[in-house]
């Protein structure tokens, strides 16, 4: 069977990042979850969880100066994470900035070796005037797959764009299935 891939769509960010909507700041750890609480994650402290953007498979944070945004997903059943398809999602990265004249990629997407995701990429790339710092992790989680999608924009330096990318990854690692009772 063929695995599927899903890559969180560019839009969806940048509607968040620009003030889609304007959704109230998540308590630090607040415990929230996805598939009818099948999965458990504790929200960033100081994010803003979009309830406009929010479904059962889907949660989408903004920092609090909308210059970061994450988007987590759960995969359809059957997406396995592996090397294979690391190298299909960045061979469709590359393609997607190839056909958007007015994007310079900074630096091309590529596989980054992780001890806690099955799939670590990274990307960065300017894009009407404002630079992106993109990282997309997947992790097996039971037998399905939780994507995170990462988004840093304009970071006034390195630090800031690691701390960003440091709140994806935590808040990635938080996802659990809870026990059944």
């Amino acid at each position: 069977m063929k695995q599927q891939i899903a890559i969180p769509l560019c839009l969806l960010m940048t509607g968040l990042l620009l003030g889609a909507d304007s959704p109230a700041t998540a308590p630090a750890g607040e415990k929230r979850t996805l598939l009818n609480g099948q999965v458990e994650y504790l929200s960033p402290a100081g994010w803003t969880f979009s309830e406009k953007n929010g479904t059962e498979e889907m949660a989408a944070f903004v920092s609090e100066d909308r210059a970061g945004g994450l988007l987590m997903m759960v995969q359809p059943q059957g997406m396995y994470p592996d090397v294979n398809v690391a190298r299909a999602i960045v061979k469709q990265l590359r393609e997607q900035r190839k056909k958007t004249p007015e994007t310079k990629v900074i630096q091309e997407p590529k596989i980054e070796p992780s001890k806690d995701f099955e799939v670590r990429i990274s990307e960065e790339y300017e894009h009407s005037g404002e630079t992106y710092a993109k990282l997309y992790l997947y992790r097996m989680r039971g037998k399905r797959t939780i994507s995170l999608t990462v988004t840093a924009i304009n970071a006034k330096d390195d630090a800031t764009k690691r701390a960003t990318l440091k709140v994806g990854e935590d808040l990635l690692l938080s996802c659990k299935w809870p026990k059944k009772k």
